[in-house]
């Protein structure tokens, strides 16, 4: 029998509307999107702390469509759920002060260093044609200037309010 036969024809599982083959195929495919996603908000390596996660975590797809559209009223707390809507003022916004900085005083280094002299060799490349661990910056905006630029804009939308 064909794969996509055969989880069509199973009985779906408890609270669940595919068979236990689908949901596990399922289960294993988000669950590797998710995992395999080095930029995670979860993960490890992001950097976020543990409000930030939580801020992240409480912000919904209806404050995101109240945010970006001219809606008055969209579904809450779920936005793919029928019911009563809900007006857009009674929806959390992002907390957007768990990302601030901290402020905390600084003290300025200054340090001299000294290039290696020029080579005409070109630059060897690693055999997966990715670039050395830690060199070359791509073009374009990092994280934190993207970062940086949402939170000016939040804090402009907060003070139109």
């Amino acid at each position: 029998m064909d794969l996509f036969t055969g989880v069509l024809t199973e009985l779906p599982v408890t609270a669940g509307t595919g068979g236990p083959t689908l949901e596990c195929i399922l289960g294993e495919q988000f669950m590797r999107l998710k995992f395999g996603d080095r930029f995670w908000y979860q993960g490890s390596d992001v950097g976020l702390n543990g409000d930030q996660q939580s801020a992240i975590r409480n912000h919904t797809l209806s404050r995101i469509m109240c945010d970006n559209f001219d809606f008055n009223e969209v579904q809450y707390p779920s936005a793919f759920m029928a019911g009563d809507p809900a007006s857009c003022r009674g929806i959390p916004q992002l907390n957007i002060d768990v990302f601030k900085p901290a402020t905390t005083a600084t003290t300025t280094t200054t340090t001299t260093t000294t290039a290696p002299p020029a080579t005409n060799r070109p630059t060897q490349r690693p055999p997966n044609n990715r670039p050395p661990p830690g060199g070359g910056r791509r073009p374009g905006r990092t994280f934190d200037d993207a970062l940086a630029q949402l939170l000016r804009e939040l804090e402009e939308m907060n003070e139109q309010d």
